[in-house]
């Protein structure tokens, strides 16, 4: 029988069929490929980035146990925390970049090079995966920096810079030490937001939980604000009159003394000035000032004058007259007449007094770091909201 092969036609339509076919599964195949690659590499960087944050979240918990072992990963090139990282991370770490991580443990934003592909985070979530990267450390971003007292205008309730009216207030920084590094700002608003006749007939009986409960009272007042909640820690228990560790995390906070962890507040939103804060700012211009939580018994001492021991007659230095802004006038300290409509002394601070159960360190007019008493209904000082927020914001 005579065997019949194909024709160099039908070899020919086969050949061209599968060219056509190659030609259009080709790209599919490879972009199949180069999704999985980026899905990988997209993969891989969040892991990153959680084992960073949980690295942090444990660096904090094991410093309060006394474990070592663990560093607090700051902002900073990814050799560096690679390194930091150790075997404590699982998976691929990326070969360049950097990272920005905001004063609560919490990458904030990133941009690195992992697994050939350029990845780009913005908290919470990857922006970005390009292919291909220079294999070369990505500059770190970098933020304005804000001196103590330069003045800010922030919606609470918006969450955005502003200008004028309605809910935008005029807040003043009260960071110290502020880089280009730094993704977060402290602010202070420059009035009382709370004055003495709306929180004096809301004081507990007792005030044993020490000066964090007044934050359930900012809470309240504060509920229509849409800024994130506060992530913030104060140690009272190093005072003579313990009243244990404040600590907030995304707006709960609560207090642990002997061993025993209350929650005092939900949706908090802002705190108060901490004596040590008002410190550092002084020290900005007066640097041999020495001032601490857990040994300080003096009854008052002049953050916005340069002279101290009598009142008498003291004028001097006035650059710190921002921080006892809108109170009574007094000529020691520059502060001016107050423009809210309300005659108030000052306001309070988050800091106990060491050796004066139920009393807070207070900011006065006359420019003076002094003690009240928390339960004196006839005291004339307010509450005064700290908040942090990104800078982001305010660019």
């Amino acid at each position: 029988m005579k065997r019949k092969g194909f024709t160099l036609i039908e070899l020919l339509a086969v050949i061209v069929i599968l060219a056509i076919i190659a030609l259009i599964a080709t790209p599919i195949v490879l972009n199949m490929i180069n999704s999985a690659r980026k899905s990988a590499a997209k993969s891989a960087a969040y892991g990153y980035i959680e084992a960073i944050e949980y690295n942090n979240g444990f660096a904090e918990l094991s410093t309060d146990a006394g474990i070592s072992g663990y560093t607090k990963i700051t902002t900073g090139d990814v050799s560096t925390i690679n390194t930091a990282l150790g075997t404590h991370i699982k998976g691929k770490k990326p070969d360049s970049g950097s990272v920005t991580v905001g004063t609560d443990g919490k990458v904030t934003q990133a941009e690195f090079c992992i697994s050939g592909y350029t990845v780009t985070y913005a908290a919470p979530e990857i922006t970005n995966v390009d292919k291909g990267c220079s294999g070369s450390s990505t500059p770190a971003v970098t933020y304005e920096v804000y001196n103590p007292g330069d003045d800010v205008y922030f919606d609470p309730v918006s969450n955005s810079k502003c200008t004028n009216g309605g809910t935008c207030y005029k807040w003043r920084v009260i960071t110290v030490g502020d880089t280009t590094s730094n993704s977060d700002i402290t602010l202070q608003m420059d009035h009382n937001l709370v004055l003495k006749d709306q929180w004096t007939n809301q004081l507990p009986p007792s005030s044993d939980v020490g000066p964090g409960y007044v934050l359930s009272t900012l809470s309240s007042l504060t509920s229509a604000w849409t800024i994130p909640g506060l992530t913030f820690e104060y140690d009272t228990s190093l005072s003579q009159y313990n009243y244990g560790k404040l600590s907030c995390e995304e707006g709960i906070c609560t207090i642990t003394k002997n061993n025993t962890t209350t929650q005092i507040a939900t949706n908090v939103k802002a705190r108060l000035i901490t004596g040590e804060e008002v410190a550092a700012i002084t020290k900005t211009k007066t640097p041999s000032l020495s001032w601490t939580l857990a040994s300080n018994d003096s009854g008052w001492f002049w953050i916005s004058c340069s002279e101290s021991g009598t009142s008498s007659g003291v004028t001097g230095n006035t650059d710190l007259k921002w921080l006892v802004e809108n109170t009574f006038q007094d000529s020691r300290s520059g502060a001016t007449a107050n423009t809210y409509g309300d005659a108030n002394n000052g306001y309070w601070t988050l800091s106990p007094i060491n050796n004066a159960q139920y009393y807070v360190w207070t900011v006065i007019s006359a420019g003076v770091l002094s003690k009240d008493d928390t339960l004196n209904e006839n005291s004339s000082y307010g509450f005064r909201p700290v908040i942090t927020i990104s800078k982001s914001v305010l660019d």
